[in-house]
């Protein structure tokens, strides 16, 4: 029986929900079965769900940037030497590997087919189901700051004490983040419905952000407030939660991360600060000039790491090692161990200092395995042209619904805007990207309609 791609909206709304438990599910449980059997079947059902679409509406400009962004990614991991497991499945357990960007390239075409017709339905759904993960994560933080929170305390012991406020996610950089993207969709509806209660989430998605003190996600919504004011002619409600913003950081925010479990300390004084992104970025750049498949090809997913192994200044890495970790002394000696199992990038280094006439040997894993710049991520992992077709993917849409004002494409292009800015000192989380994902189809799906839609199987 032949179904129009109409019939198809309740197939995509289930698929969305189906990327949902990477969000709402204690990081515990995601961790449990998040192994390669997870990718797996995400790949699986993503296929299903665009086989069932029949790839009808695609616009071709966005079938390309992601087929090559797909075709440099893979070129760069096998090309790297990092083996073919490794390349599927990543090294650190991060979910980064072929398999996870394959999931995201049929996700997003068969996603798109639908969007063509109905990004409507899909705005929505994400709406009511953002509700929901909302609280739930609010909640989550509200009770680890009573030391309560038995999902932190389940998934790592006592050590939970002393992590970060993630909910859910299993990273305050993520949380924030994902609470961002909340914000540009409730502020969009909000300008186009006038709903009191759109109002009441926006004002608790910016109390959640300023609690959170993240100042990436900080500096990302003070943009779009400012495009917001000068979009919509001035309008009062940006700049209003904008001072919001600014007031509620450091009262409820910072003076809350002070008073428990030191995370105010970790906040100043760690590798979330502008000083260590300095150190990472200038090891990057180091590693670009070094590795000889560039500007066409990385090193693959984990190119930061594999590179500052192959080609990395040891001392650099080092000292921005014994600086993270407040460590003074003058290093003596530094040894590169290989690992036992033969993976480059689980090498280890055994440093020893010497502070007066006290000498100590630290063994340290290449832990700094991200330059938290994406652009420089990427370049590190797919090259310059596969950095260049990512920000393609991203702007191409923007500059073409940057001016509208519809729920749709407002929701779309805050969230491209916000991300953009967001990257410029973080990277993306598989807990989360896939959200993001469903914003760009959409900004493609309104920037570039297909009218009549072109059906690839009418020749057939």
């Amino acid at each position: 029986m032949n179904r129009s791609i109409g019939d198809w909206g309740k197939v995509a709304i289930a698929g969305f929900f189906l990327l949902f438990p990477l969000i709402v599910l204690p990081n515990t449980i995601t961790n449990f079965i998040w192994s390669e059997g997870k990718i797996i079947l995400l790949v699986l059902i993503a296929l299903l769900f665009a086989l069932m679409t029949r790839f009808k509406g695609l616009t071709p400009l966005f079938a390309i940037l992601l087929s090559a962004q797909l075709l440099f990614f893979a070129l760069s991991c096998f090309m790297s030497g990092s083996g073919i497991y490794f390349s599927f499945f990543g090294v650190n357990g991060r979910d980064d590997g072929l398999f996870y960007q394959t999931f995201l390239f049929i996700f997003s075409l068969g996603l798109f087919s639908y969007a063509s017709r109905k990004s409507d339905v899909i705005i929505e759904t994400i709406y009511k189901a953002s509700i929901p993960v909302l609280f739930i994560q609010i909640l989550l933080v509200v009770l680890k700051v009573f030391n309560l929170d038995v999902v932190a305390i389940y998934a790592h012991g006592e050590t939970a004490k002393f992590n970060d406020y993630t909910g859910t996610i299993g990273n305050y950089g993520a949380l924030s983040y994902l609470i961002m993207i909340f914000y540009c969709l409730y502020i969009s509806r909000y300008l186009q419905y006038k709903s009191r209660f759109d109002l009441f989430l926006i004002i608790i998605a910016i109390l959640f952000i300023g609690f959170l003190s993240n100042r990436t996600t900080f500096a990302a919504v003070i943009l779009i407030n400012l495009l917001l004011l000068v979009k919509y002619r001035w309008i009062m409600i940006p700049l209003a939660l904008s001072a919001l913003l600014f007031v509620w950081t450091p009262l409820g925010g910072l003076k809350v991360f002070k008073s428990t479990n030191g995370a105010l300390e970790r906040t100043v004084k760690s590798s979330a600060t502008l000083k260590y992104r300095l150190t990472y970025w200038a090891l990057a750049a180091d590693v670009f000039q070094k590795t000889p498949l560039q500007p066409w090809l990385g090193l693959g997913n984990d190119g930061f790491t594999l590179g500052q192994v192959r080609y990395g200044d040891t001392n650099a890495i080092v000292r921005a090692q014994l600086e993270e970790d407040g460590i003074k002394g003058k290093i003596t000696k530094v040894q590169k161990l290989p690992s036992s199992s033969k993976i480059e990038t689980l090498s280890s280094l055994v440093v020893t200092t010497q502070a007066e006439d006290k000498k100590t040997n630290i063994l340290y894993s290449y832990l700094i395995d991200k330059v938290h710049n994406n652009y420089l991520d990427m370049i590190m992992r797919g090259g310059v042209i596969y950095m260049i077709i990512n920000v393609l993917i991203l702007v191409l849409p923007l500059l073409k619904i940057i001016k509208q004002k519809d729920f749709v494409s407002n929701s779309a292009s805050l969230a491209i805007i916000s991300t953009l800015a967001y990257y410029v000192f973080w990277f993306p989380f598989s807990s989360v990207e896939p959200l993001f994902y469903v914003f760009v189809v959409l900004a493609w799906a309104r920037a570039y309609p297909i009218s009549p839609l072109v059906d690839l199987h009418k020749s057939k």
